[in-house]
């Protein structure tokens, strides 16, 4: 007979396995790392795109922390309200990808 405590961890380190596997895979994406900004048209555009956003270990929208401009584009620093992550999201406006 296995106890419930035991399943109860056997859960909970399978649950944090899978949350790491979708913050790897959010790393690949858009936005995350520096060298794959996301293009928008205007600096105002930024900060709700950020609030669009879920995180991706518990789904829950993001608050951005901080707006930045940056020599490479604007980096938004983000926090889920439930797990507490603080990625940075990068952006790079359209103008400046034609110049």
């Amino acid at each position: 007979m296995t106890r419930s405590r035991t399943v109860r961890r056997e859960l909970e380190r399978e649950r944090k396995k899978l949350v790491e596997a979708k913050w790897k895979l959010a790393m690949l994406q858009e936005g995350y790392r520096r060298d794959r900004p996301i293009a928008v048209d205007s600096a105002s555009q930024i900060e709700p795109h950020v609030r669009g956003m879920t995180c991706p270990g518990c789904d829950v929208s993001y608050r951005v922390l901080e707006h930045r401009a940056t020599p490479e584009g604007r980096v938004v620093r983000a926090q889920c309200p439930q797990c507490g992550r603080s990625p940075e999201i990068h952006f790079v406006l359209r103008s400046r990808l034609s110049s």
